[in-house]
């Protein structure tokens, strides 16, 4: 199953709030998704995505694709 994105919150975290071993002191971008609103528990986060400084970048580069 695919997933739309219709709305995207983002918010900047420390690395204790990561799940996932990185440098001490590193930041990253973070993006929660939530589900479909009729989901068994609404406002409950479906999944985490964590940007570091790299996959900032990348992503950044890959959104400007997307202006020209």
């Amino acid at each position: 199953m695919m997933a739309r994105v219709n709305r995207l919150q983002g918010r900047i975290c420390a690395d204790t709030a990561s799940h996932i071993p990185g440098k001490r002191g590193e930041t990253y971008l973070q993006i929660d998704t939530y589900g479909a609103a009729g989901r068994q528990i609404t406002g409950k986060v479906s999944q985490s995505i964590q940007l570091g400084k790299q996959g900032r970048s990348a992503l950044r580069r890959l959104l400007r694709q997307f202006d020209e």
